[in-house]
C-alpha cells in the first residue's frame, strides 16, 4: 500500500512539474512571437483583411521587412523594424497579398495591399542589394520592404505593378 501511495505522489509531482514547465515554455514562446510580430500587426490593423490566392499568381520569396523610415542603430533593439522570412507574394486583381509561410505564420494575418493606396519607391535597407519599399497611405512612416526580384516578378503578372515599378527604379538607372 505504501508503494502505491508513493507511486501516486510521484505521479502527481511529475504531472504538476510538467504542466508548469509547459506553461512557462509556451508563455515564453508567446512573448517572443508577440514581440517579433509587432510590426506585422501594425500593418495588419489596416491591411489584415486577408485574401484568397486561388487561381492568382503566387510565389514564395526569401523575406520581407516592415520598418519605420529613418536611420536606426541596432537591428532589433527598438522594435521598429522586423524581418519576416519567408514570405508568399500573391498578385491579385486589385492588389498584392503577403503571407508568412506556414508554420511561421502563427498569429500573423495575411496582408492585402490595395493598388489604390500603394506607392513603390527604391530604398536602401540593411545589407539588402536593392530593395523596393511599398508605401501604403494608412501606414504613415512605415514601409513594407521586399526584394526587388519579388516586385519584378509581381510586375510580370500585373500591369499596374509594372507601371509603379517605373518610379521605383534604382538611382541612376532607368526602368525598362
Amino acid at each position: 500500500m505504501e508503494q502505491v501511495v508513493s507511486f501516486f505522489r510521484e505521479l502527481v509531482w511529475l504531472t504538476t512539474a510538467s504542466i508548469i514547465g509547459a506553461s512557462v515554455l509556451f508563455g515564453c514562446l508567446y512573448m517572443v512571437m508577440s514581440i517579433h510580430l509587432i510590426m506585422w500587426r501594425k500593418a495588419a490593423v489596416h491591411y489584415g483583411t486577408g485574401f484568397r490566392a486561388q487561381n492568382n499568381p503566387s510565389k514564395l520569396f526569401g523575406a520581407a521587412a516592415i520598418a519605420e523610415r529613418g536611420i536606426r542603430w541596432g537591428m532589433h533593439s527598438n522594435r521598429r523594424q522586423n524581418v519576416y522570412p519567408p514570405i508568399r507574394v500573391s498578385v491579385l486583381p486589385s492588389g498584392i497579398g503577403l503571407a508568412i509561410m506556414k508554420p511561421f505564420d502563427i498569429g500573423s494575418p495575411k496582408l492585402f495591399l490595395p493598388f489604390e493606396e500603394m506607392h513603390l519607391v527604391s530604398t536602401k535597407w540593411a545589407l539588402w542589394g536593392d530593395p523596393v519599399a511599398i508605401r501604403m497611405e494608412k501606414l504613415g512612416e512605415i514601409d513594407i520592404i521586399l526584394y526587388r526580384e519579388a516586385m519584378e516578378w509581381a510586375a510580370e503578372h500585373s500591369p499596374r505593378i509594372a507601371a509603379m515599378m517605373v518610379t521605383a527604379a534604382p538611382p541612376g538607372q532607368m526602368a525598362s
